[in-house]
């Protein structure tokens, strides 16, 4: 994933960042005692960022150092993926500070809303603490009250972000016809068919909770690209998805537009017979294997507008997000930000 992306997904609440599974060597995350307190890497504003918090977002990373660098190389590499996870950090950080300045609030109905989505439970009356609470540790946090200062950070930054930058952005009818006739030039569009590992993961799982299962999908595809299990087996044995489990996987044929930006954009850069991940979506995360792919040409106008529509649509994201990194650009140089490493 490139910076940029990532950098949008942590601030807009993608929980959690970055590709990696938690690595089997990593220094244990938790904090020494006082290391709260005394520990701080970074204040934004009047917010403070503490080792430990860093130390928590680092560890999906640290699987990018190989055990069998040498011991300055994987210094190096450690300090390039901890100035990356802080800047993420601060950005983070800023956002919270616009909407601390901006006087934004969220309110417990909004919370409770959210909850309601997202456990699917009814939309009268009040919620019962009792269900929250059980509900909060089945996704892996330690309490009700931890899930809910969660979601309530998450929808802040999300009401920042849109006063602030989505909403501004704005694409009109010419700039999509002229990337439609650049994109489909002869009235064909391409189609892949794809093959997915599904581990089931809840969209409201905790830190950790994510930490473990992307741990066990990134072991899955270690195991694959070794050669030690074939991607069909581990789809037959391991997938949560049962039915496409008994055909090795195979889900079929997706187009662009169709798919969430971080599985579309690791489906649509595989070669054939290529296996990629790990990839979060709605579902879980998936270790994908791009199986073939065919071409294809527009059945009517119908089909043309919409795949126009879902062009328009991610326009739309790429402008956001260049509307983004120029935003948080501003933030920065106008914040009083003290990094400590």
């Amino acid at each position: 994933m490139e910076m940029r992306t990532m950098t949008v997904c942590w601030v807009l609440g993608c929980l959690l960042l970055g590709p990696g599974p938690l690595a089997a060597d990593a220094p244990d995350p938790e904090p020494a005692a006082g290391e709260l307190l005394e520990g701080v890497v970074a204040v934004v504003g009047s917010r403070v960022v503490t080792r430990y918090d860093l130390r928590m977002a680092m560890m999906p990373r640290l699987t990018e150092i190989p055990g069998d660098l040498p011991e300055e190389e994987r210094e190096a590499k450690f300090q390039a993926i901890q100035r990356e996870v802080l800047d993420n950090i601060i950005d983070n950080e800023l956002v919270l500070v616009a909407g601390d300045r901006q006087g934004i609030e969220v309110s417990p109905k909004d919370v409770d809303g959210q909850l309601r989505r997202m456990f699917q439970v009814g939309t009268d009356g009040a919620l019962d603490p009792e269900v929250v609470e059980a509900k909060a540790r089945e996704v892996g946090f330690d309490s009700a009250a931890h899930l809910r200062e969660t979601i309530r950070t998450k929808i802040l930054r999300e009401q920042v972000v849109m006063m602030q930058v989505r909403a501004k952005v704005k694409i009109s009818d010419r700039e999509v016809d002229q990337a439609f006739e650049a994109r489909y030039p002869d009235g064909r569009y391409r189609a892949v068919r794809i093959a997915h590992v599904l581990f089931r993961l809840d969209p409201a799982a905790s830190f950790e909770k994510f930490q473990e299962v992307w741990g066990l999908a990134g072991k899955l595809l270690k195991r694959i690209e070794a050669g030690t299990i074939s991607f069909e087996d581990a789809a037959r044995n391991e997938s949560a998805d049962k039915a496409s489990g008994e055909d090795g996987g195979v889900i079929g044929a997706v187009t662009e537009g169709t798919l969430e930006e971080d599985f579309e954009k690791l489906v649509f850069t595989l070669p054939i017979g290529g296996v990629g991940g790990p990839v979060r979506s709605a579902l879980g995360v998936h270790v994908v294997k791009v199986v073939g792919e065919e071409w294809r040409t527009f059945d009517d106008d119908a089909q043309r507008e919409e795949f126009r529509f879902r062009l328009r649509g991610l326009l739309e994201e790429q402008s956001f997000e260049k509307a983004f990194r120029r935003w948080l650009d501003e933030q920065r140089a106008n914040a009083k930000i003290d990094i400590r490493l």
